[in-house]
């Protein structure tokens, strides 16, 4: 029901895509405001308590930061996107 056309930027954090039903609408979002035309920015934001593994969390999570224009995160969740456990 949001019509992201009217805004200029979703912003996302990495925490939303950790559990249902967040992650279904987070990338739902994401999915939206790339449609919309928008800029799209995740702060990834891991915390690895909220996760089944870390496996798990970098699928997800490389899967919204492909779908963002920009990425924030510190040397351990880049770590994380890149595959370094």
């Amino acid at each position: 029901a949001v019509d992201f056309s009217r805004y200029g930027a979703l912003v996302i954090t990495g925490t939303s895509l950790a559990q249902e039903p967040s992650r279904a609408a987070t990338l739902l979002a994401l999915r939206l405001a790339r449609e919309a035309g928008i800029t799209t920015v995740m702060d990834v934001d891991y915390r690895p308590y909220s996760w089944a593994s870390p496996d798990q969390a970098r699928q997800v999570n490389l899967m919204a930061a492909r779908a963002c224009d920009i990425l924030v995160g510190n040397d351990v969740e880049f770590g994380l996107l890149a595959g370094a456990s």
